[in-house]
């Protein structure tokens, strides 16, 4: 297994650690929570647990593709544009839950005209 770390800017420490093929499959913050990742034989993500072992969500696939996730209460479905961004999520009534341009920028778009 493969490690690396790295300091953010509030000086957290995060640690990795990855698999012979280059797949996450542990996520800690020093002093915090950790995260492991259940891949499937081509490497997708298939679910994520805590460090106590709970459910933390499983993604729901339509193929390869990622098209929601279930945290064992609620599904939420990813709405994608034409290149494959998700840009709307909606939970298992279809009622919108969440607008973002981009989850790594952490744009809201619920208040955009477009």
């Amino acid at each position: 297994m493969l490690s690396n770390s790295l300091i953010t800017a509030d000086s957290s420490t995060l640690q990795y650690a990855y698999d012979a093929e280059g797949n996450r499959v542990k996520k800690k913050v020093v002093g915090g929570s950790t995260a492991y990742y259940v891949r499937g034989v081509d490497g997708q993500t298939l679910a994520v647990y805590d460090g106590y072992g709970a459910l933390q969500f499983f993604n729901i696939l339509a193929g390869s593709e990622v098209i929601g996730t279930w945290d064992g209460t609620h599904r939420r479905y990813f709405l994608k544009d034409h290149l494959g961004s998700v840009r709307t999520t909606v939970d298992q009534s279809g009622n919108v839950d969440g607008h973002t341009a981009n989850k790594l920028l952490k744009v809201d778009l619920s208040s955009s005209t477009n």
